[in-house]
């Protein structure tokens, strides 16, 4: 895992453009009528981190399966569109899709309620990480000295298990907040 993060870090044109083209997928996933580019765009990109993830050992490749999965899904309703076009090369008719209500005033409503639900998560972020909440929703005790102090009186980090070393780094990173 240490060789994928210091080869990664070590290229920042790279580490940009992994960023913009992850970002271009999300941005385009939000355009009703670019979803299907953006599924695409998404599911390189997640390909791409899958595979270092796989090759490199690195703990997270359940999480980056899933969003593999999850792009591959999106994509999944426009997969006879893409191959009349890409493989068989066929007309393919524009794709056609309904709006959530018959009512135009109601997609307006439901529009709003995401933009609103959106806006309220971004406001609670910061103070659920300073409860100790971490972004998949686990709690985390408040680091203390003593944590500190019990680690470096077992011999210092070099003989810490990597459940200590997960500790004082929370306790580091608890101070710096």
């Amino acid at each position: 895992m240490r060789l994928l993060w210091s080869f990664m870090g070590y290229s920042v044109p790279y580490n940009i453009f992994t960023g913009a083209v992850e970002m271009l997928g999300g941005i385009l996933l939000f355009v009703p009528r670019l979803v299907t580019l953006g599924g695409l765009v998404a599911a390189a990109a997640t390909a791409n981190v899958f595979m270092l993830n796989m090759s490199y050992d690195v703990s997270v490749k359940l999480y980056s399966f899933h969003l593999l999965a999850m792009s591959v899904f999106v994509v999944a309703s426009d997969l006879r569109r893409l191959s009349n076009f890409f493989l068989f090369n066929r007309k393919v008719e524009a794709s056609v899709s309904p709006p959530l209500f018959r009512r135009p005033w109601l997609n307006r409503g439901a529009l709003g309620l995401q933009v609103l639900e959106r806006w309220a998560a971004q406001r609670r972020r910061p103070a659920l990480k300073h409860m100790g909440v971490d972004e998949t929703g686990v709690v985390w005790p408040r680091p203390d000295a003593s944590d500190a102090r019990r680690l470096l009186s077992r011999g210092g980090v070099a003989r810490a298990t990597a459940a200590d070393r997960r500790r004082l780094r929370r306790h580091v990173a608890g101070l710096h907040q």
